[in-house]
């Protein structure tokens, strides 16, 4: 048990995950201010780099990918079948 004026483990935590919340609603109420429509929030009034675009979209093929896919295909057919991605991947690229 701690002593008087340090704080738990516990509170150590919900003091973090409750700045984080706050910190979060912050970044939100901003960036909502920021944004003048639904459409230019889809896609970032347009003012995106090429590549920041494209990595974010290829970051989130191959996260969908990995997440969805290759945990039932290592459960189907092995650890072979869950490895074709990244060749796949590795034939894919220059």
């Amino acid at each position: 048990m701690p002593g008087p004026g340090i704080l738990s483990d516990r509170q150590i935590v919900l003091t973090g995950v409750g700045l984080y919340l706050v910190g979060m609603l912050v970044i939100g109420i901003v960036a909502a201010r920021r944004v003048g429509s639904a459409d230019e929030f889809v896609v970032a009034g347009r003012r995106l780099p090429l590549w920041l675009c494209t990595s974010t979209l290829v970051a989130t093929w191959m996260s969908a990918g990995t997440v969805m896919g290759a945990a039932g295909a290592a459960y189907e057919g092995g650890f072979w079948a869950s490895s074709q991605f990244l060749l796949l991947l590795r034939w894919c690229s220059p």
